[in-house]
């Protein structure tokens, strides 16, 4: 039988593995892209948990590898049931459509698992339960919600692995090479949801291997500097991700270079006192 799942997907938490695993047999996975929150929110939220490309490469190491972006846009959005199926029935010959529970679609969120049933004859529409986590079902909002609190711990056991960001490493200001403490900026798209500024104990992920190390957020900055002890390279223009551990510190300000050292250098040791534990 030829199965989809499908939803926005941000995360691929607990909650969306639990649907997939549910939907049996490997699944073809309709992602809405962009997320329905990226049209009501407008160009300037910044929550995502996974952009498409993270997304892809979470589902890839699922074994998923069937994945169809739907086009989400306002005239989907406002859509009827009736002309919500035929957008659906151009992606493809389904036999199963599963969706989870709190799953709603079309013109002011009208449409249920229901409507669509009735409006896809033939097709049997699969509703799978949530997956709690201390009673409570694990959702991306959820999630956002930790990460910004610094919970990356928590974060990490609803989303089954730890959270993290895939960009490109980019030249910046150097300050972090003239203290002593040569950093890489990953650049991360606009969507994408960081921490809160501050430092944190991390690990790096490339095509050279996998490092431990610290990592800055500055305020209002759409990358993460990161310093990797015993590092040698620059990578630049290289793709590389960064999983957050654990929070070290919230900004600090130094009124000389001197004091800025002593902080990295704290920084710095405590993150590698945190991933020693993680190795």
């Amino acid at each position: 039988m030829r199965t989809a799942v499908l939803g926005g997907f941000d995360g691929i938490h607990l909650g969306h593995r639990h649907l997939m695993d549910r939907a049996g047999g490997n699944p073809v996975v309709v992602c809405m892209e962009p997320l329905p929150r990226q049209i009501t929110a407008g160009p300037g939220w910044n929550r995502r948990l996974t952009t498409p490309g993270e997304r892809r490469k979470t589902l890839h190491g699922m074994g998923i590898m069937s994945i169809i972006a739907m086009p989400f846009h306002r005239r989907l959005m406002n859509s009827t049931p009736a002309e919500f199926a035929a957008v659906l029935t151009e992606m493809g010959d389904f036999e199963r459509i599963a969706v989870g529970w709190d799953f709603r679609y079309g013109k002011d969120r009208c449409g249920d698992a229901s409507d669509l049933a009735s409006t896809l004859p033939g097709v049997e529409v699969m509703v799978v339960p949530p997956f709690l986590a201390d009673g409570l079902p694990v959702k991306s909002e959820r999630i956002r919600g930790l990460i910004e609190e610094g919970r990356f711990r928590d974060a990490g056991v609803l989303l089954g692995r730890p959270y993290g960001c895939l960009g490109v490493v980019a030249r910046g200001r150097e300050k972090g090479r003239t203290l002593g403490f040569p950093t890489m900026n990953v650049t991360v798209p606009r969507c994408k949801l960081l921490p809160p500024p501050g430092s944190y104990a991390v690990s790096v992920a490339g095509s050279g291997g996998k490092w431990f190390g610290a990592a800055f957020r500055r305020p209002g900055t759409g990358c993460v500097e990161v310093h990797l002890p015993g590092f040698q390279g620059e990578n630049y223009g290289c793709e590389m991700e960064v999983s957050f551990f654990e929070a070290i510190r919230k900004p600090a300000s130094a009124g000389s270079d001197e004091q800025l050292r002593e902080l990295i250098r704290g920084d710095v040791n405590a993150a590698m006192e945190v991933m020693e534990k993680w190795q």
